[in-house]
């Protein structure tokens, strides 16, 4: 990918930037990759691991969304169990297989992890992972037990060509969940075809139907969720779209779209939102080279 350019285009050692929220083409989660891989391709993993030498097995923080906060920082501001002095005694609690199709050198997503969610069980914290493949589960965190499976529909004919590293296809953006009441959270996504989906993170449902919100076959990015407003673009020309700005506002189910001059839109985590409601993304540098 290093290679590509595609994430850092000055870098000059994949080693020294690969940033800690991305996944080799195996779909192993970071700093998994020298487990070994049985089994069918098509079975990601997913490991949790956990703090034993301190005694503590409590519940985390929330980390709703792609880069924790709408500025993407990646600071989770209120963890409170992992400190410089335990953080070397974690071990792993379980492993989990899931069955996702890779597309390119692309399978599972960062898991998103809402701490309290009223479940039929009582509260529970879960996780939910994104796949290439238009895939979403929700993990049972306590247990490592896969709750719910979704692979979504589609409305494009054709999945498109799977050996193309830029552009895949399938769900690249990273979904995002917003906690709608108490307990209750929904995951917001959009899939292939464009639509964005709405579902109950405790089992999976839909809470809403599918509405278009970018043109098909695209690459859009991590989506960011700020005062009702739904946030992504899409980047270097996937699918034959212009790279554009994207917001759908959930009140009003009103799309907009913005084509910045120069080059693609870039940044995995797609656009940040600061305290005072301004949008920013990054642009590529103009004519390809």
């Amino acid at each position: 990918l290093c290679a590509t350019r595609e994430f850092y285009p000055s870098a000059s050692s994949c080693r020294e930037i690969l940033p800690l929220d991305r996944h080799d083409s195996k779909g192993m989660m970071p700093g998994l990759r020298h487990g070994k891989r049985r089994g069918d391709m098509r079975a990601a993993k997913l490991t949790m691991v956990l703090l034993v030498s301190v005694g503590v097995t409590g519940l985390a923080s929330d980390f709703l969304m792609e880069g924790v906060d709408t500025e993407r920082t990646g600071w989770v501001r209120d963890e409170r169990v992992f400190t410089p002095a335990n953080v070397g005694t974690t071990t792993l609690l379980w492993t989990l297989k899931l069955d996702s199709k890779p597309r390119a050198m692309h399978n599972l997503f960062a898991p998103l992890v809402a701490e309290r969610v009223t479940t039929p069980e009582g509260p529970r914290e879960l996780a939910v992972v994104a796949g290439v493949s238009d895939d979403l589960w929700g993990i049972d965190i306590a247990t490592g037990r896969e709750i719910w499976h979704r692979r979504f529909d589609s409305t494009l004919t054709s999945e498109g060509r799977t050996d193309d590293t830029l552009c895949p296809g399938g769900q690249t953006a990273v979904p995002v969940v917003a906690q709608t009441s108490p307990g209750v959270y929904t995951i917001y996504a959009v899939s292939w075809d464009g639509r964005l989906r709405q579902l109950n993170l405790a089992d999976g449902t839909d809470t809403a139907q599918p509405e278009l919100f970018i043109p098909g076959g695209g690459k859009p990015y991590a989506l960011n969720l700020q005062n009702g407003v739904i946030y992504t673009a899409t980047a270097q020309g996937c699918g034959g779209l212009t790279n554009a700005f994207y917001s759908f506002d959930l009140a009003t189910r009103v799309v907009g779209a913005f084509i910045p001059a120069g080059g693609g839109l870039w940044g995995r985590r797609g656009a940040s939102v600061d305290a005072q409601g301004r949008v920013f993304l990054g642009t590529g540098d103009a004519m390809f080279d």
